[in-house]
């Protein structure tokens, strides 16, 4: 609580000695110790603790400049400007709402770290309670990856997730209990990757064949996707084995779709229809399930009722259009959005296709020519992408396999932009451009902006968080 300061700093008399004439030299010297007296004053009364001396002005902070102006989450910018603070208690930044890590300041600079999740917008500086807004910074998302699963050595071994391994595993689905299906390409198993973090074998035997059964003596021959229905039946694209494979939830595999063995295109019943590489695997709404069928070109669609027709595809080409008159060349991943639109990862055409649910077909981002560039959906280039997910606000995220990325396409905007990935082949987590993958395949999406991708080369998924 502030208390009067005692004491007279004039000597008893000094006043009577000015004259109504003029000043004399008691007087000069009056007026020093006023001056002194008012300065004692005001440093006493700031080393008290609890007193604020109104007469005193506390700066009113400005903002000068931001640099850099555009970053991804921990950029750490530079605010320039006068009226900051020494103590790091007093400052606060502030990107729209999203509060940032102040690291260091003075009154003139403050180095701060962009969060995650933040959106663009003017930059706020908080004083105590005096504030200031700037220039604008302009939020880009990105993706920071993290291990989920695998030691990053090739084998086959269950345990928990730390310390598992895996070899090129391919494809993936979640349950709606949300455990993730793995298919383990190079170990011609299926694995699972419960919600506690145990991974263990859910059908195959390690080597590669053709046999229906129980899981535990079931045979696949290179799986490459998996797909989870309503009833926790599990379907297998067993790749070289031309067929869809179907394990129950009691830990019975059959051949659901296709003749193991028997390379074809025909269409019709679940025994008579023909495949020719059944790769990426997907459901709509309404429990049709869709095979991109890799070598055959083409889009399939396998009703609940048992029924294989082509929704899209026919010869290796890169044009749009309707049924049969549209073509793809090696089609992989696929993924459905809201209104059963199938998103298509085709291959060799370096692109991402839309197909509706009539069947008409669209390329949505890529130019058909193998390549590494950002910007205009249907100017940016890809190489070979092998997986797409679609994200909550309808967005669609792409492994960018040989360019060992992670994009993603703004449907609103038209735009592609990189999340994860520098083009280097490894594996190295961080944010963005730190990030090394090693043929990423397929990803599929665990909640929110999270994302598992499946890092074939490297034999471990890993998780891409996206804000």
């Amino acid at each position: 609580m502030c208390q009067t300061i005692p004491g007279n700093f004039e000597r008893p008399g000094m006043a009577r000695q000015v004259t109504k004439t003029g000043y004399n030299m008691n007087h000069a010297e009056l007026l020093l110790r006023r001056t002194l007296r008012s300065q004692i004053l005001n440093a006493m009364l700031f080393l008290m603790p609890g007193c604020v001396d109104e007469r005193i002005e506390r700066p009113v902070p400005m903002i000068d400049t931001i640099q850099p102006a555009t970053g991804i989450k921990g950029t750490v910018i530079s605010i320039q400007g006068s009226g900051f603070s020494n103590n790091i208690n007093d400052v606060g930044v502030y990107l729209k709402d999203a509060p940032a890590d102040v690291i260091l300041c003075d009154p003139h600079t403050i180095l701060a770290r962009i969060p995650p999740g933040a959106t663009s917008g003017y930059v706020r500086v908080v004083i105590e309670d005096r504030e200031a807004t700037g220039p604008e910074f302009v939020y880009q998302e990105s993706g920071a990856a993290a291990d989920f699963a695998g030691t990053g050595f090739e084998g086959l071994d269950d345990n928990d997730t730390a310390t598992s391994r895996f070899s090129f595993p391919w494809g993936a689905a979640r349950d709606t209990q949300r455990n993730i299906y793995v298919a383990d390409r190079g170990n011609h198993v299926i694995r699972k990757i419960d919600t506690e973090g145990n991974v263990s074998t859910v059908a195959g035997t390690g080597q590669p064949g053709y046999q229906d059964g129980p899981a535990v003596s079931a045979k696949f021959n290179d799986p490459v996707d998996v797909a989870v229905d309503a009833s926790g039946n599990i379907f297998v694209s067993d790749f070289f084995n031309t067929c869809i494979r179907k394990i129950t939830p009691a830990g019975e595999v059959s051949t659901y779709a296709g003749l193991a063995g028997a390379i074809g295109n025909a269409n019709g019943t679940l025994s008579t229809a023909r495949f020719f590489g059944p790769a990426g695997l997907t459901f709509d709404s309404g429990g049709n399930l869709f095979v991109a069928d890799y070598f055959n070109h083409r889009i399939r669609k396998i009703t609940p009722a048992g029924m294989v027709s082509t929704l899209a595809g026919s010869t290796a080409g890169c044009v749009n259009g309707t049924g049969g008159s549209a073509q793809f060349n090696a089609p992989v991943g696929l993924a459905t959005d809201a209104a059963d639109n199938i998103y298509v990862a085709d291959g060799f055409n370096h692109s991402i296709r839309k197909v509706t649910a009539a069947g008409v077909v669209t390329r949505v981002a890529g130019t058909c020519m193998a390549g590494f560039n950002d910007g205009p959906s249907l100017s940016a280039s890809f190489d070979t992408p092998l997986g797409v997910e679609v994200d909550e606000n309808g967005d669609i995220i792409v492994s960018d396999s040989n360019n060992n990325r992670i994009r993603k396409i703004y449907s609103e905007l038209n735009l592609v932009v990189t999340m994860a990935g520098n083009g280097t082949a490894g594996s190295a987590n961080g944010i963005g451009n730190d990030v090394m993958l090693s043929g990423p395949a397929d990803l599929v999406r665990v909640g929110g902006n999270e994302f598992l991708i499946l890092d074939i080369n490297n034999h471990k998924l890993r998780r891409i968080t996206i804000d």
